[in-house]
């Protein structure tokens, strides 16, 4: 009765999105598990004349608690990969932001006849390269995302922008172990991704000044927490669902443009 009366009365508040649903709710199915349960169990094996009619009652019980348990850990995840799916629409927007005041910037450096050539040629190189690194991952972005479900191609504007919320399957990891580290049929992205990250660090640094060097090497840093046991590159994407490798990929366009944003400011 009691376990009961808790449970109708989280399942209340949760419908009224009172403070304190989920905790009845935890409270009354470990009350069903260590109280109910072992007392009724007990009870039946000791109630020989109504023992069919008893285990009858907790195989409902355990029934409708397997069906609501199974509600809420699905009600959670689909939480999670919504907002999984908002942090990566975030880093999306955000690096396109970056990209085109970086492009602005440049354009305006252009027409200043008071910069030298060579700090102007320097900052076309850091964006080019930039460009080509962010196209880089924007492609492996859309090979996991076409990887993981056909139709996730209607999701993918023309312009190359992805909108996630037409996206399929976002929990899906096998897509993401084969773009990134192929199969027995295709190599992998991810070594050439581990390569050109190197290449841009080493460019970075090569041009920036060395107050700016910490900030490269820490938001560019790819040896991952333990680099003694496993690659940064298993580390961030072994068994990631897409969603995951969404947020890690586009995190890392938002690197590269905010230092290559940061570079300019101190060429021009």
């Amino acid at each position: 009765v009691i376990t009961g009366f808790i449970f109708i009365t989280g399942i209340l508040f949760k419908i009224m999105h009172w403070p304190g649903a989920g905790v009845a709710l935890t409270v009354s199915v470990l009350l069903t598990v260590v109280l109910f349960i072992p007392v009724l169990v007990v009870h039946a094996l000791k109630d020989k004349e109504n023992q069919v009619q008893n285990f009858s009652i907790l195989i409902f019980v355990l029934s409708f608690m397997a069906v609501n348990i199974m509600v809420f850990a699905l009600k959670v995840s689909k939480n999670v990969l919504t907002s999984m799916a908002v942090s990566a629409k975030v880093n999306m927007k955000t690096s396109r932001m970056l990209e085109s005041g970086n492009t602005l910037v440049l354009k305006a450096a252009d027409i200043d006849s008071t910069l030298s050539p060579d700090r102007l040629d320097q900052a076309a190189l850091i964006h080019e390269k930039t460009g080509e690194l962010n196209d880089y991952i924007q492609e492996i972005i859309m090979d996991i995302l076409l990887a993981t479900h056909d139709d996730n191609q209607e999701a993918i504007a023309e312009d190359g922008t992805i909108d996630l919320r037409l996206t399929k399957d976002l929990d899906v990891h096998k897509s993401t172990e084969l773009v990134i580290f192929g199969s027995e049929l295709g190599t992998g992205k991810g070594e050439m991704l581990i390569e050109s990250l190197e290449k841009h660090l080493e460019l970075l640094l090569a041009h920036a000044g060395p107050e700016l060097d910490s900030q490269i090497k820490e938001l560019l840093d790819i040896s991952g927490q333990y680099p003694d046991e496993v690659s940064w590159l298993a580390e961030t994407f072994g068994q990631a669902p897409m969603i995951s490798a969404m947020i890690s990929l586009s995190n890392l366009q938002f690197k590269i443009q905010f230092l290559e944003g940061e570079i300019l400011k101190e060429l021009l």
